[in-house]
């Protein structure tokens, strides 16, 4: 069986993304000390769409989905 073979595009295609974080209380575990940095726990990413009001979109459903998540 014959294959076409296609080059393969081994590039990243630069991107916007929302990312959703939780940041309260999470602390790395090297203590506070010189080169200490608070790590926060991931809970949601997303491409944005390159479409500018699909974008918008997503960014408020973002906005009220955390805020129904976790009120302040």
């Amino acid at each position: 069986m014959d294959h076409a073979h296609r080059p393969v595009e081994l590039t990243k295609a630069t991107a916007t993304y929302y990312v959703i974080v939780d940041n309260e209380g999470i602390l790395s575990g090297k203590g506070v000390r010189p080169g200490w940095t608070q790590e926060r726990d991931v809970l949601d990413v997303q491409r944005a769409s390159e479409h500018p009001v699909e974008r918008e979109l997503q960014r408020v459903d973002f906005t009220r989905s955390c805020s129904a998540r976790w009120p302040r």
